[in-house]
């Protein structure tokens, strides 16, 4: 969570700094399960009801969470493969939810407070399934999708930028392809530095300049499956893509870094 609140402050006034810690050094301490309940019951006594409907259906986090925080609906949350459960209170009640592993669903009853969790199958990664692969023997080309982008935590950030730079002086010794698939916020042209090597392929951009938001289309998800078709390997730290890419049959390579001298921070990553 603070980590969270660092993100966001990045850039700001000091000032507003100031004002926003102080805020969280005032503010009633509640057990993370407990706030949603919490926030949720003063809420309602003020928030304007902002749909007709009661039932709602949540196929993702919310961008704007207090609009659900009220007594007067019932939420049914969908935690698909993309999301984690943030390390804090998501700000309302769900009276059902539904995520994809049993580890989401101890941290969920843990940080939220819900009660009525069930298991379900990642719906966003049915467009991967591929009955008709044919692996290559060869090693040709290999795929890197990175966890971050100029708008995630820059500290971050700055280590994978430096961790893909070595993966490209490797590679391009090597002469094997490597393929770089840009998060869906990434803004366009941001991968683009490392095209200064022989061996890097850059991926298709989404057209949102770095927004959080994105649409699981028919195109996008065709334009995901031709990403993964000319791939023999998916090296991985952290992306959830890695899901993708095991369900469309593409061997993956997962990387523990132990480089703390170097890599601090994607060293103490999981």
């Amino acid at each position: 969570f603070s980590r969270w609140i660092e993100q966001r402050l990045t850039g700001k006034n000091l000032i507003v700094k100031k004002v926003i810690g102080l805020i969280r050094f005032l503010s009633p301490k509640v057990k993370n399960n407990n706030i949603n309940s919490f926030v949720t019951y003063f809420t309602s006594i003020f928030l304007v009801k902002k749909f007709e409907t009661k039932k709602i259906i949540l196929i993702t986090i919310p961008k704007l969470p207090h609009l659900f925080c009220s007594n007067q609906y019932e939420v049914y949350s969908i935690l698909e493969s993309w999301d984690q459960v943030s390390r804090a209170p998501i700000g309302f009640k769900s009276k059902k939810v539904f995520v994809w592993n049993e580890s989401l669903k101890k941290d969920w009853a843990l940080q939220q407070g819900d009660k009525d969790i069930h298991l379900s199958a990642p719906i966003k990664l049915l467009y991967a399934l591929n009955k008709n692969l044919i692996t290559s023997p060869q090693i040709n080309e290999i795929l890197y999708a990175p966890m971050t982008s100029s708008g995630s935590y820059s500290k971050m950030y700055k280590e994978e930028r430096k961790f893909i730079e070595y993966l490209c002086l490797l590679l391009d010794k090597l002469n094997i392809k490597l393929y770089l698939k840009p998060k869906p916020n990434t803004i366009i042209g941001e991968l683009d530095y490392f095209t200064k090597y022989k061996c890097v392929k850059i991926g298709k951009y989404q057209k949102n300049n770095g927004g959080s938001s994105y649409n699981l289309s028919k195109e996008y998800n065709e334009s995901r499956r031709n990403e993964m078709k000319e791939i023999n390997v998916l090296i991985n730290i952290g992306t959830t893509f890695s899901l993708d890419a095991g369900l469309y049959g593409i061997p993956i390579v997962q990387l523990k870094v132990n480089m703390n001298n170097q890599f601090p921070i994607l060293s103490n990553l999981g």
